[in-house]
C-alpha cells in the first residue's frame, strides 16, 4: 500500500492503471489499488474541507485488459462481475490489437503526463528479473513507469489477502488450478491431487515451488491442432479440474466482455495480438510453466538429541536461544530433534544425561562448558561417559598454536587455559565442515560438543545439519492457518484423531494476532505403535533401519538388528526393510497425511481455512 500511495502521491489517479486479468495475482493488485485509490480521494477531500476549496473531480479506478479467444469462461465471469460490482472503468482492447500498440494509444493520449501501470509481478514469476516495486519500462517499449506492490509476496500470502477478506476469485482455483494460463496450455496442479479423486483448492497447496506445475511447458508442446489439445484437457483425469485454467499468457490481460463501464477498442484486423510484453511488463500471471518435482527418494529420518549444558540457564539468567536454533537448523535438513534436556554444569548429571541418551538417539550434540574455567566440565563428562581417557589432542594444539600465528604470535606456546581447550577424549575427531581454517567441530564417536555461545553454537549446529543431511527426504507434514479460534474447532480435530491414528496432530491458538487465530499441523508417523508399545518403540525400530545405513563418517550407538533385517547401505536395501522393520513407506506416510487433512478440511468452519505454511516456524 505505500507503493501504491506513493504512486498516487506522483502520477495521480487518472495516470494509474491496473492490469486485470482474472488471474490471482491481478485480484490481489486490484484491491490494494482499490483502497489506495479511496486513501488518497480520501486525504484530498480532507484537505479541500480545511481549505474551503472545491472537492476534487473524483474517476473511478481504471483497469486494462486484453481480450484473448483462448480464456475460459470462468475468467470471463470474474472479470465482468468485478467490474461492475467494484464501478471499475475497464480499457478493453479487441484482440487484434498488439500489445504495444496498445500501450502506446494509452501513453500517448496521457501526454505529456506519465502513465503508471500497476501490475501483479512477484518475485516467484520468471519475468520479474531485476524489478524493483517501481520499474520503468525498456527502451523499445513506449514510457511508462511499472508499479509491482505484490512483489514480494509470497504465493501463501496471495491465498491469505485473498481468503482473510473474502475476495472473490476465479472459480477454477477452487478445482485445483494454481496458476492460469490459456485453455491450451493449463491443467490443474497435481500437487493437489486428493486421495480420494480430484483436487484440493489451490490455497491447500503447501510446497509454493509447485505453483506452476500444472503449467504445459511451451518447448514440451506437441504439435496438435486446438481441438485435439482441448481434447486431451478434458479427458476424465482432466475433466476433475476440468474448466481448465483460464489464464494468459505472460503478458495478456483477460478477457473481459464489455460492460457499460468499460471503454473498447478495436484494431485492424491485419495486427496480430500479442500475449508477450517487455520483458516482465506482467498484464497477467505471466508465461511461467515449469515443472519441478523433487526426488522421491525414500529412507528414514536421524534422531538427534540435544544437552544444554549450563547453570546460567536454569537460573534464569540468560535465556536458552540455542535450542530453537538447534530445532530449526535439523528441520530445515530433515533430522528429527527427539530430546532436549537442559542440566547444569556438574559432570555426574551431566554423564547420567549422555548415556541415558544415547540409548534413544542417533546422535547427541552438547551446547556449552568448553572453556578454559573451572565449570566448564563437557570434554571431561563426555569422556567419562565414553570411557575415553582425556589427551592432549595433537591436531587441536596444532590448530591453536596455528591461530595463535595468525594473530602475530607464532612462537607462543599453549596457555594453561589453552592446553584444557585441547584436551579431548582420545577417540575425538574434528570435522572442519566451515573450512581448514575455521574452528572445528570435535565429534566423540556420535556425540558433537559445540560452544555455548549462541552465535558461534548457531553457525555450527547449522554445519552439523547439513553434515548429518543425506537425500532423506523431508518429514510428511502440513500446516493449516485458519482464520477461527482453536475453541471452535475443538470436535473436528479429536475426530481426526481419532480416525487417522497414523498422523500426529498439533493445534496452536493465536488469540491476540490481528490475521488468524489458530494453526494445526499434521505429521505423518514413521510407524505404527503396536500393543503394548510407545513411541520409544518406533524410534528403535528406526535407529536400527539407521544402522544399517551408517558409514564410516558416521557412528550411530550400538543397538540390536532385528532378526530378518539384511544389513545394506543402500537407500534400496532400506527400502525393502521398511516392513520388517514395522515402519510405513514414504507413500504411506504421506496417504497418511493427505487423508487426515482431507477429513479435518471438510469439518472445519467454511472458509477458515485461509493457506498451507511452508515455513518452519508457527507464523
Amino acid at each position: 500500500l505505500q507503493c501504491l500511495s506513493s504512486a498516487y502521491h506522483l502520477y495521480g489517479p487518472e495516470c494509474i492503471v491496473g492490469s486485470f486479468n482474472g488471474g490471482k495475482d491481478a485480484v490481489v493488485i486490484m484491491h490494494l489499488m482499490r483502497a489506495a485509490h479511496a486513501k488518497y480521494y480520501h486525504d484530498q477531500i480532507a484537505k479541500q474541507q480545511i481549505s474551503n476549496g472545491p472537492y476534487p473531480n473524483i474517476v473511478r479506478p481504471r483497469a486494462i485488459y486484453f481480450e484473448s479467444n483462448d480464456e475460459y469462461p470462468e475468467i470471463q465471469h470474474l472479470v465482468r462481475t468485478t467490474v461492475s460490482d467494484y464501478n471499475l472503468e475497464m480499457l478493453s482492447f479487441d484482440s487484434k490489437f498488439s500489445f504495444w500498440d496498445a500501450l502506446k494509444i494509452l501513453v500517448d493520449g496521457h501526454q505529456p503526463r506519465q502513465m503508471a501501470f500497476v501490475l501483479g509481478t512477484r518475485t516467484a514469476d520468471p519475468n520479474s528479473k531485476t524489478q524493483g516495486l517501481f520499474a520503468p519500462s525498456s527502451e523499445y517499449m513506449p514510457p511508462f513507469m511499472r508499479l509491482n506492490p505484490a512483489l514480494y509476496w509470497s504465493y501463501g500470502q496471495v491465498w491469505h489477502f485473498l481468503r482473510l477478506f473474502h475476495l472473490p476469485y476465479c472459480s477454477l482455483y477452487d478445482e485445483g488450478y494454481t496458476s492460469l494460463g490459456t485453455i491450451h496450455d493449463t491443467l490443474p496442479c497435481p500437487a493437489l491431487a486428493r486421495p480420494q479423486g480430484g483436487y484440493w483448492p489451490a490455497y491447500m497447496l503447501s510446497d509454493w515451488d509447485q505453483e506452476r506445475a500444472g503449467r504445459i511447458p511451451k518447448k514440451k508442446k506437441k504439435k496438435d491442432n486446438d481441438d485435439d489439445v482441448k481434447r486431451k484437457l478434458m479427458t476424465p483425469a482432466a475433466a476433475t479440474a476440468s474448466g481448465d485454467d483460464a489464464s494468459k499468457e505472460s503478458e495478456s490481460t483477460t478477457s473481459a466482455a464489455t460492460t457499460e463501464t468499460n471503454v473498447k477498442v478495436e484494431g485492424d484486423t491485419n495486427q496480430n495480438h500479442q500475449v508477450n510484453g517487455d520483458n516482465g511488463d506482467k498484464l497477467s500471471e505471466g508465461d511461467e510453466s515449469s515443472y519441478r518435482t523433487d526426488d522421491d527418494a525414500t529412507a528414514l529420518q536421524k534422531t538427534a538429541g540435544l544437552i544444554i549444558i549450563g547453570d546460567e540457564i536454569l537460573k534464569g539468567l540468560t535465556p536458552d536461544t540455542n535450542t530453537q536454533s538447534a530445532a530449526v537448523a535439523f528441520r530445515l535438513k530433515n533430522v528429527l530433534l527427539s530430546r532436549v534436556v537442559v542440566v547444569a554444569d556438574e559432570m555426574n548429571e551431566i554423564v547420567e544425561e549422555i548415556n541415558r541418551m544415547r540409548k534413544e538417539v542417533a546422535v547427541i550434540v552438547t551446547s556449552g562448558g568448553v572453556g578454559p574455567t573451572h565449570d566448564d566440565v563437557t570434554m571431561y563428562s563426555v569422556g567419562t561417559a565414553l570411557a575415553s581417557e582425556l589427551v592432549i589432542h595433537e591436531e587441536m594444539a596444532n590448530f591453536l598454536l596455528q591461530k595463535m600465528g595468525a594473530q602475530g604470535n607464532g612462537d607462543a606456546e599453549l596457555s594453561d587455559a589453552q592446553i584444557k581447550m585441547a584436551t579431548l577424549p582420545r577417540n575425538s575427531k574434528l570435522l572442519y565442515l566451515a573450512g581448514k581454517d575455521q574452528w572445528p567441530i570435535v565429534r566423540c564417536r556420535n556425540i558433537y560438543v559445540l560452544p555455548g555461545v549462541p552465535q558461534f553454537f548457531q553457525q555450527q549446529v547449522e554445519l552439523i545439519a547439513s553434515h548429518l543431511a543425506t537425500d532423506l527426504e523431508k518429514v510428511v507434514s502440513c500446516k493449516l492457518v485458519l482464520s477461527v479460534e482453536e475453541t471452535k474447532i475443538v470436535n473436528a480435530l479429536n475426530q481426526v484423531v481419532r480416525d487417522h491414528p497414523h498422523a500426529t496432530l498439533g493445534s496452536y491458538p493465536f488469540v491476540e494476532h490481528p490475521e488468524f487465530k489458530t494453526v494445526v499441523t499434521i505429521e505423518a508417523k514413521e510407524g505404527p505403535t503396536f500393543p503394548g508399545e510407545g513411541r520409544c518403540s518406533v524410534i528403535k525400530r528406526r535407529n536400527s533401519m539407521l544402522e544399517n545405513l551408517s558409514t564410516e563418517d558416521m557412528a550411530f550407538p550400538a543397538s540390536p538388528s532385528e532378526e530378518g533385517v539384511t544389513r545394506g547401505n543402500s537407500l534400496n536395501s532400506s527400502f525393502d526393510s521398511c516392513t520388517q522393520m514395522g515402519l510405513f513407506t514414504r507413500e504411506e506416510r504421506d496417504m497418511h497425511v493427505k487423508l487426515a487433512m482431507d477429513d479435518l478440511i471438510r469439518t472445519l468452519p467454511e472458509g477458515s481455512v485461509l493457506r498451507l505454511e511452508n515455513n518452519d516456524g508457527l507464523c
